[in-house]
């Protein structure tokens, strides 16, 4: 009996010693595993990184070289759009039907520069026969390597025959330079129109019509006593 006994007691210890063993390579596995997963998850978080900070340097560089060719506006700029030109546009009114041909002209006063927001200018619009358009309000900015611009008209007559309120987009390649230009009206009782045309570009030719209008305005002058030079 004492011998079984031993003996039992010899079989349990040597299952307790194997128990100890097994369970002591469980924890040392699973120490290494685990720090083979944090050694990876590490690497990955660190990868993670990287590539975030690569693709927020590639953006901010993109950001930062968009913001780089951004066009600088100066009033030298502003100057050449100053001056006298023509239009001829097709019309279509709700009063009057389709028109063809319309002519007159556009004369731009003064024009001043903001270095990040475009060029601004005062001007008006006057027909062959000397009679006033409207007056106008422009601003102008290049957008993707052209030139865009956008004019309200407004009057400051106040009188019965003012026109009524409208507004053009331009678009063209050259400061003073052939513009191209969509005009549309809205107002009540069926005076509302829309028009399309072409400017002739800023010309000499065009001051007679343009030197009444913008009579007292330094650009003006300085660029009609150019045309006599």
């Amino acid at each position: 009996e004492i011998s079984l006994l031993s003996q039992s007691v010899c079989h349990a210890e040597k299952r307790r010693e194997t128990a100890v063993t097994v369970n002591r390579e469980r924890e040392s596995e699973s120490v290494y595993v685990g720090s083979g997963e944090t050694e990876l998850n590490v690497t990955k978080t660190m990868e993670g990184r990287i590539g975030f900070l690569f693709v927020g340097f590639v953006l901010f560089g993109a950001v930062g070289l968009t913001m780089g060719e951004t066009h600088t506006y100066t009033n030298e700029e502003a100057a050449l759009m100053v001056g006298a030109q023509n239009w001829t546009e097709s019309a279509w009114y709700a009063t009057g039907g389709y028109q063809d041909s319309a002519r007159g002209y556009f004369c731009l006063c003064t024009c001043y520069a903001n270095a990040l927001n475009g060029i601004f200018c005062q001007g008006g619009g006057v027909r062959p026969d000397f009679s006033v358009v409207e007056e106008f309000l422009g601003v102008f900015a290049e957008e993707d390597g052209r030139w865009e611009g956008n004019l309200v008209a407004y009057s400051s007559r106040r009188t019965e025959d003012a026109a009524a309120p409208f507004r053009d987009s331009f678009s063209f390649s050259k400061l003073g330079g052939p513009m191209f230009y969509t005009g549309v009206s809205q107002k009540a009782f069926m005076d509302s129109f829309v028009w399309r045309g072409r400017m002739s570009g800023v010309n000499c030719s065009n001051a007679l019509y343009c030197d009444d209008f913008c009579e007292g305005d330094s650009q003006y002058e300085s660029w009609a006593a150019s045309c006599s030079l």
